[in-house]
């Protein structure tokens, strides 16, 4: 799966670990992830691991979100606007 279009048929994966042609299998995004859960099949399997979303992540982004955060937290503490805020219309 992408964010953009299936790369992985759910089925054939759950099939092919069913039938322990795969050792195990890792999903950052599954299919309707936004609408609902992963499948039973998939969400079940000790093998599956399923994670939110966050496998494009790195530590710069992890420490560059803290520093973010860092410098505007005595903003928002003093309940001023955040200097950077977050725009639906691009996405970050």
């Amino acid at each position: 799966m992408s964010h953009g279009g299936e790369i992985v048929d759910e089925e054939a994966l759950a099939d092919a670990l069913q039938r322990d042609h795969l050792r195990g299998a890792a999903l950052d995004v599954y299919v309707g992830e936004f609408e609902r859960p992963p499948t039973v099949r998939l969400w079940s399997d000790r093998r599956v691991l399923i994670t939110p979303h966050v496998s494009s992540g790195s530590d710069e982004d992890r420490h560059g979100g803290v520093d973010v955060f860092s410098r505007q937290s005595p903003r928002l503490s003093r309940r001023q606007t955040a200097a950077q805020r977050h725009r639906l219309e691009t996405g970050y």
